[in-house]
């Protein structure tokens, strides 16, 4: 009972804390890595950022991959000088194999992240974004010796918004994405069975890009 319970607490976190999209890792195995995601929404206007990224993946079972994220960057805008930004990233996520049948699967999954950006300036124009995907991702494993890649693709439902502090103002000006609805396609490449690369295209409004690499345990 208290192993069920300890299971479905996890389950929960990884829910409200979640975005490295991808197939699942072996049961018991232990995967850290690197990836930068690239953003482009349309919010009454363009938007587009960017966040880099270390991230925890691990296999809870052969069925059920959990993740996070975080990262602490600083940065300047290019746009309205004299802005300095410190960047606090956290987020993580699930995937679940709905089915599996020798290398397809089928898998569901459920991510969210979010980035807190502090202006240490003193305009003091802080930001909010945040991102929510949820994916049916349909999976094709090949093998060769002690090296695999999954490609996979399905439909998605990408919702992002940002909060935005003006200067002089005390509410937040909030926008959010208005076409949600769209597809994602990937490839994750398992070298020696440790090293992990990995790359993927979302679209929703714009394609975005989404890449990094990682080492497993």
């Amino acid at each position: 009972m208290i192993k069920r319970c300890i299971v479905l607490m996890a389950l929960l976190l990884s829910l409200l804390m979640s975005q490295v999209v991808g197939p699942e890792i072996p049961s018991r195995n232990f995967e850290i890595g690197f990836f930068q995601k690239y953003f482009h929404r349309d919010m009454g206007w363009e938007i587009t950022w960017q966040i880099p990224s270390i991230y925890i993946r691990y296999g809870l079972f052969n069925c059920l991959t959990l993740s996070v994220e975080g990262l602490v960057t600083n940065s300047t805008e290019d746009i309205y000088t004299g802005r300095d930004y410190r960047h606090y990233t956290i987020g993580g996520g699930i995937t679940f194999y709905t089915f599996c049948c020798k290398n397809f699967h089928i898998a569901v999954s459920f991510h969210y992240n979010e980035r807190i950006s502090f202006d240490r300036s003193v305009y003091s124009y802080h930001k909010n974004t945040r991102g929510i995907i949820g994916a049916l991702q349909i999976e094709r494993e090949f093998k060769y010796n002690n090296h695999s890649v999954v490609f996979w693709l399905g439909p998605a439902y990408v919702f992002d918004e940002c909060f935005q502090n003006i200067y002089g103002h005390y509410d937040a000006y909030h926008v959010t994405s208005d076409d949600n609805f769209g597809a994602i396609l990937g490839a994750n490449c398992v070298l020696f069975k440790r090293i992990s690369v990995f790359g993927h295209i979302i679209y929703a409004d714009y394609l975005q890009s989404r890449y990094g690499f990682g080492y497993r345990f």
